[in-house]
């Protein structure tokens, strides 16, 4: 019967990524190109037809050109290994181990950095006459596809069921929401977070268009609120596609054990998250973001569609290469610097000193050409409108970005023992080879401390440094080394393989000292129940104080309650929506705005937060306010210490006073 009946699940694995990215590709072109030209949502929603009709034409010319038919072997195919003797592997392993624990338990970043280029390049180098990265038909054993499954649930019902809030909702969700409520009105050209005349939403965010589709699947279906379109549908869907993106991706780098690293990937996802940046805490807890998706399904495409092109150089692998980057770049605008990189890095991996292979990374970086092209057209936007980000937040140096993104101790050194070993976990010379030359690259360019005040200064801003880390497809590669490093565990005596007593102790330390499923943050802590992914009480106090301050009437609340006031509907402006937000506009702002009411805003925010450093001076600012700016709308606490004088001067002011979930809401 098998030899009758034999459905090629790899193909459509492959097909079903085109098509999301043929999609969504179109969509941010058309996207981007109203909102660049100052169009409005109705202009957006007027020219939609055209993205259906373009990619149902770029998919037939796929299909034709069989640019997602990835999975057969090509001639000269080398699936076997001359020089992956045990031994071999021990002693990578070991200097792998030994070089991540300079920095993750001594502390000596430059060290650790400089013997490992040096050891990196030695290798690289004396394996510089691998086989060139080629094709290998992935195993389709029942197993795989078993393991593939259970990844597929774990990360559907992850995204369903794991409350995890975030804050930065309160923008996100907004842009949507602007759209929505002003539909006539040029996309993102005014503050619609606060209402700041002066001041929009920064034209770094003018290139999403993840945000614009939540806006017009909810206008479509009449769903009211776009927050039920991020959260219920897009989150557990990207998810789904961030595993079938994955599975592609390994089906090339691991192709007998693809499966089982897809549940070992996503395992990693749903434990690995005990700094707020680290990658689970962004992978389906938050799927409903686009930087989340960009992170988990984009990154590893733009790895699968930069290889595929290499290996075979045909005009639909191109296509493929450059729509992924174009849907990156919808997803999140860290894509118009990250997208290019991630690219250029796979390809300089996969490349040799030869003409033809010169040819082929020139003509694939070109494929890089809308992320780089709408970057130099949003700086130019930046530079005429007069905004500045020089003075906004600190320079972020690459070794503290390291922490920040891959934790501390333990934790860390895992991460870092994926960066370093990973490679040699891998059978297949050419992979191997491949893997290796990714991370020396990577090493050489994001993780250079030469190089990273050039980084912070010209392509990520000094403080997102960090947002480095998201070049390079480290949770892929940690996921090679655990599943690799197991397997191996089947094939010999455990007296005789290394390999899986190394792999099983690695984990089975980080796991239990370094404990990294803990919540970075105990004020946001994650829970398991079906829902918005938003904080109780606050969401609910905040919708009540929006309808009862009206439609672009200001509010003053506390943080963890103004943040999610700017996510309904015709809501209120809150005078403070996230600190961070009102602190940029001070800054990025200061040529357009009125400073000092910036000032005001922050300090009568930080009264109400319960921070400020002269509370008889804000509640003398606040007398001002109640007569001359017209709050609508305060709400604080039962227990604010203040709450004596504060009731006192808005019941001089002529508020009533109401209790609403343990909070006193003041309105006129």
């Amino acid at each position: 019967m098998r030899s009758y009946f034999k459905f090629d699940f790899n193909f459509v694995f492959q097909a079903l990524c085109a098509v999301i990215v043929v999609f969504f590709g179109c969509w941010t072109v058309l996207a981007n190109v109203v909102v660049l030209s100052g169009g409005s949502f109705m202009d957006l929603h007027r020219l939609n037809f055209i993205v259906p009709i373009a990619s149902a034409g770029i998919m037939v010319y796929l299909s034709f050109d069989h640019a997602f038919e990835s999975s057969r072997p090509l001639a000269g195919n080398t699936t076997g290994d001359e020089d992956h003797e045990i031994g071999n592997i021990w002693i990578y392993l070991l200097i792998g181990a030994g070089l991540a624990a300079i920095f993750a338990f001594g502390r000596q970043y430059l060290i650790f950095w400089t013997i490992t280029i040096i050891y990196f390049g030695v290798v690289y180098w004396r394996k510089r006459h691998a086989p060139i990265l080629q094709f290998r038909e992935a195993n389709r054993q029942g197993l795989n596809y078993l393991a593939f499954a259970v990844a597929i649930g774990l990360a559907v019902l992850a995204a369903l069921f794991i409350n995890r809030p975030d804050a930065d909702d309160s923008l996100y969700i907004n842009m949507a929401v602007s759209v929505l409520d002003n539909p006539s009105a040029p996309i993102y050209a005014a503050d619609t977070l606060h209402g700041v005349p002066g001041a929009y939403i920064l034209p770094t965010y003018w290139v999403h268009s993840y945000e614009l589709l939540a806006a017009l699947v909810a206008q479509i279906f009449n769903a009211g609120e776009p927050i039920k379109i991020l959260h219920f549908i897009f989150g557990p869907l990207f998810s789904l596609f961030s595993v079938f993106a994955a599975a592609v991706c390994l089906q090339r780098l691991l192709p007998k054990w693809w499966g089982w690293a897809c549940l070992v990937l996503t395992a990693e996802f749903l434990i690995f998250r005990e700094s707020h940046r680290m990658y689970g805490n962004f992978a389906f807890v938050r799927m409903f973001e686009g930087k989340s998706v960009f992170i988990t399904a984009i990154i590893p495409l733009i790895v699968v569609y930069a290889t595929d092109f290499f290996v075979r150089p045909r005009p639909g692998s191109w296509i493929l290469l450059m729509l992924v980057q174009i849907c990156a770049v919808g997803f999140t605008a860290n894509s118009l610097y990250v997208a290019p990189i991630t690219a250029g890095l796979t390809l300089a991996a996969c490349w040799r000193p030869s003409f033809l292979a010169t040819r082929k990374l020139g003509l694939g970086l070109l494929a890089s050409i809308y992320p780089v092209m709408i970057g130099f057209i949003i700086r130019s936007i930046v530079i005429r409108g007069g905004l500045s980000f020089e003075n906004f937040q600190q320079f972020m140096p690459i070794d503290a970005a390291t922490n920040l993104v891959l934790g501390e101790g333990i934790t860390l050194w895992l991460w870092l023992v994926g960066l370093t070993s990973a490679w040699c976990l891998v059978e297949n010379q050419a992979t191997r080879h491949w893997v290796l030359g990714f991370c020396l690259a990577f090493m050489l360019t994001c993780m250079n401390p030469f190089l990273d005040e050039y980084w912070g200064a010209y392509v990520t801003a000094k403080y997102l440094t960090w947002r480095l880390f998201w070049v390079i497809p480290l949770p892929i590669f940690l996921s090679i080394f655990v599943t690799q490093g197991v397997v191996n565990g089947f094939k010999l005596r455990f007296s005789k393989n290394p390999t899986f007593i190394f792999v099983a102790l690695a984990l089975l330390i980080t796991l239990t000292l370094g404990k990294p499923w803990i919540d970075p943050d105990p004020l946001v802590r994650s829970e398991l129940r079906i829902g918005l992914k938003v904080p109780q009480p606050e969401y609910e106090l905040a919708r009540r104080l929006s309808e009862i301050a009206g439609s672009e009437n200001l509010v003053l609340a506390p943080e963890n309650v103004s943040t999610w006031v700017p996510t309904f509907r015709g809501h209120a402006y809150p005078l403070v929506a996230r600190t961070h937000y009102t602190e940029a506009l001070l800054v990025v702002f200061a040529s357009r705005i009125d400073k000092q009411d910036i000032k005001e805003r922050l300090a009568l925010a930080a009264y109400v937060n319960g921070v400020s450093l002269d509370n008889r001076q804000s509640e003398i600012l606040l007398r001002h306010w109640l007569k001359v700016k017209k709050l609508s709308a305060i709400a604080v606490p039962l227990g604010f210490k203040q709450i004596i004088e504060l009731t006192r001067i808005l019941d001089e002011g002529g508020f009533d006073k109401s209790e609403y979930l343990d909070y006193l809401i003041f309105h006129r």
